[in-house]
């Protein structure tokens, strides 16, 4: 159990304190021989320590050696926009970065879809003060000349430009800037490259960074492999770690549980140990907290947003450094400061005003009672968005109803779908925190296959066919639930429907009889990142069956109905 401890009770250390009473800015480079390395990793969308259904026994240990803020925030709920944040140490906004850099071509008089060139990086401006630096994983920030890991600032890229996995449907593996062959597992290859980049570079100053999207287990597989590999070379007294758990990426709304982002920090003999607080804080704090801790001078003309966390983890200031936190997500923007939370989704939606405190959930709005206050929170959003550009690219998936899910945007398919039809998560069904009810015709002509399935090993759905017997599969970040009939279904023609209810509770029917129930921990959280396919899987097995497994036979008039949400 960790233990709750104010900084106050701590000493100053005390060059910090004279360089404070001389009205410097302290720098953390506190050894004198080289550098201290700088290791970020972020876990995109998969549960942190603590959650109780999923052993995460190596960030565990990591939170036990350092400290960890509680409230913790994404710059946006998708992963384009929070790592444009995190690298830069600048709000998305400024530079018109709300949405991911996939998909469509922006209007050619708003630039190219990626990380604007002339935005500098924490890997550039660690590899101009004498650091090595490396990614391996996920890069979200362009993949044209010019923008890619390599140019933009990392001596060595392994992974993909994209997202999504590595499977067979998903995008190509590269090595620097050459395609690589896919490997089975992304997070584990990506885990396993970024070791051997310690090990080649172990007397430089090293800078690296893993954007993992995939399972807890994977990922906390790739924690415990990084920090053997520090213990194993010595490094760990000059290193400082900060693990990210992005639970964000995906939720695709401003709410809290979509941009909720708990970070780790350790650095051991200089950050305490097993220690939570709860200040709120954000990825963009992590540039400046990054280069402050190698002792770089960050620039005024960077414009950075973000403040280092440094003095806060060393005990020289109390306060959060992020005093009033802005998004911005096209037509979505919301505004916190303290425990105020001023939220305006898009559409027709009117503001809502919450007090975070007592309502994290936030389902009790204040504006009415408090119309003073959302006007001033109203100022506030007003005046730090007349400082950034208009989105450069549109995205649909801001389109918000009002309600706490997100509407269907106009590229959104409606079905129905047949064998052989697929769609990019972009444009497949909405389906975070909604019900669902699945139907589709089938012509079995075997025992096995996929019949449709949407999303992967962490969020979201399959029906298909194992050993004859109908089977219907959900995934709640990396939580499994299935349930699947006694009896084989056998040949002919069926009417396959698949329900998941407001509760969690689980029913699938063929013909109309229930021949299977059960009960799902609830909704499914987040938005599935892999898209949706008929007759057979994408990269990720939802289920427990071998991707892509093909359905034999014939799968028609596939549907997707989602009913209302929570």
């Amino acid at each position: 159990m960790r233990n709750h401890v104010e900084f106050k009770n701590l000493r100053f250390v005390a060059a910090a304190a004279a360089a404070l009473l001389l009205g410097s800015a302290p720098t953390y480079c506190l050894a004198a021989d080289r550098k201290p390395n700088i290791v970020i990793i972020v876990a995109e969308g998969a549960p942190s320590h603590g959650d109780k259904d999923v052993a995460t026994p190596n960030i565990d240990a990591l939170a036990k050696s350092g400290t960890t803020f509680a409230h913790g925030y994404s710059a946006a709920p998708l992963p384009g926009p929070s790592s444009a944040a995190l690298l830069t140490g600048r709000y998305p906004q400024r530079f018109g970065f709300d949405a991911d850099a996939e998909g469509e071509p922006a209007p050619a008089d708003h630039g190219k879809r990626a990380l604007d060139l002339a935005q500098s990086t924490l890997a550039g401006d660690l590899k101009a003060a004498g650091y090595t630096t490396g990614i391996f994983g996920n890069w979200y920030l362009g993949s044209g000349d010019g923008y890619l890991p390599t140019q933009r600032g990392f001596d060595e890229f392994y992974g993909v430009l994209s997202s999504g996995g590595a499977g067979p449907e998903g995008p190509a593996v590269y090595h620097g800037t050459t395609v690589a062959e896919k490997p089975k597992d992304l997070v584990d290859q990506a885990g396993a490259e970024a070791s051997a980049f310690i090990d080649h570079h172990a007397g430089d100053p090293l800078f690296v960074y893993l954007p993992l999207a995939g399972e807890s287990g994977a990922v906390d597989h790739v924690v415990g492999a990084i920090a053997a590999k520090l213990h194993e070379r010595g490094l760990e007294e000059n290193t400082l770690v900060i693990f990210v758990n992005d639970e964000a990426v995906g939720g695709w709304a401003l709410f809290d549980r979509d941009l909720h982002s708990p970070m780790i920090v350790t650095w051991k003999g200089k950050v305490p140990p097993a220690l939570v607080l709860d200040q709120p804080v954000m990825q963009l704090d992590l540039a400046p907290t990054a280069l402050s801790a190698a002792g770089v001078e960050l620039k005024p003309e960077r414009q950075a947003d973000g403040k280092s966390l440094l003095p806060l983890l060393l005990g020289q200031n109390h306060d959060s450094p992020d005093n009033t936190l802005y998004w911005r997500l096209g037509v979505q923007y919301a505004v916190r400061q303290g425990n105020w939370k001023l939220l305006k989704l898009g559409g027709d939606a009117r503001p809502r005003l919450f007090y975070l405190q007592d309502d994290p959930g936030e389902n009790l709005d204040l504006f009415q009672q408090q119309g003073e206050r959302a006007k001033s929170l109203q100022t506030l959003w007003d005046a730090w968005n007349a400082g950034n550009e208009p989105p450069r690219w549109v995205d649909d998936r801001w389109n918000s109803t009002g309600n706490d899910t997100l509407a269907a945007g106009p590229s959104r398919a409606a079905g129905p779908w047949k064998s052989g039809d697929s769609l990019p998560n972009t444009q497949a069904p909405n389906i975070a925190r909604k019900a669902l009810e699945i139907s589709a015709e089938i012509e079995p002509a075997g025992t096995e296959g996929i019949i449709v399935t949407q999303g992967g090993t962490g969020n979201g759905y399959a029906i298909y066919l194992a050993d004859g017997k109908l089977a219907f599969a959900v995934r709640e970040k990396g939580e499994l639930t299935t349930i699947i009939a006694k009896e084989p279904l056998g040949n002919g023609h069926f009417l396959v429907r698949a329900t998941l209810d407001e509760d969690g509770a689980l029913t699938l029917l063929a013909d109309g009889k229930q021949i299977a129930e059960g009960k799902a921990p609830g909704l499914i959280p987040q938005q599935p990142k892999a898209g949706f396919f008929v007759g057979k899987a994408g990269a990720g097995a939802v289920g427990e069956y071998q991707t892509p497994d093909p359905f034999d036979g014939k799968v028609t008039n596939v549907r997707v109905k989602t009913i209302g949400g929570k």
